[in-house]
């Protein structure tokens, strides 16, 4: 039996290519190692910034429910001052307490925002100042799809198949849409009830493709909870331009007024504007609701969350509430994308001892770094 030798030449050139090999496995492996850790860091740090965000969420949200439901509240908005005997027995019988309340503190009720706890933002908003989405006869927001810049037709078709949405019946309007409409879309059939959220009208067939009403936020200025005149002191710009035919030089008299004295009579709008509003005495109101919608949003990790509350007893009478009975409650929530308006909003700072820390990071987790801004994608 013959023993073959291979030449050292040979060898070294084997074990070259061998070990040329084994340094390539390594460099790929250790960069999918590497990419792999920087994932799960940056995951990890995602977490981490979620939770830091949904703790801030809930001290705000759970500090705006007391602040609301602890102090009185009339058309300047949430008074975080104490107020004497004389000015509480005034705003039992609805009065006002004058113009010296704007030298306090207030949480205004037209969506201005806040800070809040850590690097939470909020508002609070009236929803007597927002147009009603459940309407038999839904005029204004035809005319609002018409400011979006809708035309005619396409405004005709929206409100047909709102209406046919909402009916029980399965007969369709003309350009309505019933059951075999969705069906053949490949959409849900509608509801055959009133919208439960502004936020519902995504789902009627034919609305998502109107991009407009999206971009300009429709379902931030409509509510599913109110039905009458929107409240002069609360109501958005496009709001007050639509139910009372107003310009938009008017309505911004009207908001700069506003910011400092309540509108609380007819003819103040006149002396505001000087064009004459034939609305009914008993149609107009001046006071808030007891339907408010709180806005929480955060813009590092791109979270925002509607809270829709309502207060079971008068705003005049909250010691009352508070002594017999569950003086609100949360008719619904939702998380949804962050909006522009909201992502642009410039917070104020309220001078109150419970948010003395907002924006602060002294709190916040500090074992991994904070991750860059993410942008929501829940709707």
């Amino acid at each position: 039996m013959s023993v073959r030798f291979i030449p050292a030449e040979r060898q070294q050139g084997f074990i070259l290519v061998a070990t040329l090999w084994l340094i390539a496995f390594i460099t790929v492996a250790g960069a999918y190692l590497a990419q792999w850790a920087g994932d799960a860091r940056q995951q990890i740090a995602d977490q981490q910034q979620d939770m830091q965000a949904e703790i801030e969420f809930q001290g705000t949200l759970a500090t705006v429910l007391y602040l609301i439901n602890t102090h009185s509240i009339n058309e300047y908005g949430v008074i975080l001052t104490e107020l004497n005997a004389e000015q509480k027995e005034a705003m039992s019988f609805g009065m006002a307490l004058g113009p010296k309340t704007l030298d306090g503190k207030t949480i205004k009720l037209y969506d201005q925002a806040y800070q809040g706890l850590g690097e939470s933002i909020f508002s609070v908003q009236d929803e007597s100042g927002l147009m009603a989405c459940n309407n038999s006869e839904p005029v204004h927001l035809k005319y609002f799809l018409g400011l979006f810049g809708l035309s005619g037709t396409e405004r005709d078709d929206a409100i047909a198949r709102l209406l046919d949405y909402e009916d029980p019946d399965s007969f369709h309007r003309i350009n309505g849409a019933e059951v075999e409409q969705y069906k053949q879309q490949g959409k849900q059939a509608p509801a055959n009830r009133f919208l439960l959220t502004s936020w519902e009208m995504r789902n009627i067939l034919g609305w998502d493709k109107y991009q407009e009403i999206w971009n300009n936020n429709l379902p931030r200025l409509t509510s599913s909870s109110w039905e009458d005149l929107p409240n002069f002191n609360v109501a958005p710009k496009q709001i007050l331009q639509i139910s009372m035919g107003l310009t938009s030089d008017s309505v911004d008299k009207i908001i700069q007024a506003r910011n400092q004295l309540p509108i609380t009579e007819v003819d103040q709008l006149y002396q505001i504007t000087g064009k004459t509003f034939n609305i009914d005495d008993l149609s107009f109101t001046s006071t808030p609701s007891n339907f408010f919608r709180v806005t929480l949003w955060n813009r590092q990790t791109g979270r925002m969350r509607e809270i829709h509350i309502e207060l079971h007893s008068p705003i005049t009478q909250k010691d009352y509430s508070l002594k017999n009975r569950r003086p609100w409650s949360i008719d619904y929530q939702l998380d949804i994308a962050l909006t522009a308006e909201q992502q642009n909003a410039q917070p104020q700072q309220l001078e109150t001892d419970l948010f003395s820390n907002s924006g602060s990071q002294t709190k916040r987790f500090q074992t991994i770094p904070t991750a860059t801004s993410r942008t929501a994608v829940s709707q």
